[in-house]
């Protein structure tokens, strides 16, 4: 690497210095689906982490693959299954 600024240093400075090209269309944001009612304010998510065996993981995050389904989903199913929604819900 005798060049300044590495491996990819000049490919990186010439991108920078060249055009834009005049074809790009700026993107709009899609507005979000949501499966909730119009009159239900959107329900605030927060994490929910677990430790395992690795090797459990693995196995789970296969078998998710496999049927097409989220490990949320999995586990939020549990949840629900063994402790119930709020009352408010």
């Amino acid at each position: 690497m005798s060049e300044q600024g590495g491996k990819y240093g000049n490919l990186i400075k010439r991108a920078k210095q060249s055009p834009k090209p005049d074809d790009q269309i700026p993107v709009q944001p899609v507005e979000q689906v949501t499966n909730e009612p119009d009159n239900q304010t959107p329900i605030e998510m927060a994490n929910l982490c677990v430790k395992v065996p690795k090797k459990w993981r693995k196995h789970w995050a296969i078998q998710a693959k496999v049927k097409d389904i989220t490990m949320t989903e999995v586990m939020v199913e549990a949840l629900k299954a063994r402790f119930g929604l709020p009352d408010d819900q």
